[in-house]
Parts: structure tokens; sequence; C-alpha cells
């Protein structure tokens, strides 16, 4: 998933790049910024949950694991 959401996000940034000039030309700035943010915001939102996650895996990994050495 984290590698799907940062290749949308690539994709989204490279397609910002190779259209500079037409979208400065146009006025798109404003869309192509919500677009940017949509994209970094996913990438961003996903990480936040895997990290948050971890933490809590290490908490009980730390309350539970002098509990298993003690029975054995």
């Amino acid at each position: 998933m984290s590698a799907q959401l940062a290749g949308s996000f690539r994709h989204t940034h490279s397609r910002l790049n190779e259209f500079a000039e037409e979208i400065a030309f146009l006025g798109g700035e404003e869309t192509e910024k919500l677009l940017l943010e949509r994209e970094y915001g996913g990438v961003m939102k996903h990480e936040i949950r895997v990290l948050r996650a971890r933490w809590w895996h290490g908490c009980l990994e730390e309350v539970s694991q002098p509990l298993i050495n003690k029975a054995n």
C-alpha cells in the first residue's frame, strides 16, 4: 500500500514537472496544488497509521516479553 501511494504521488509530481509551463500559462496552479496535496495527504495518512500500529505493537511487546520470560 505504501509503495502504491508513493508511486501515485511520484507520478503526479513528475506530471507537474513535465507540464509546468502549460500549467503556468493556463493558470492551473491551484488545481495542480490541490491534486498534489491530495496525493501527499494520502501518503501521510497511511504512514501515520503504519507508525501508530508499530508503536502499539512495540508497547504490547514490551509488556508481554517479561511475562513470557517469567513463565519460562
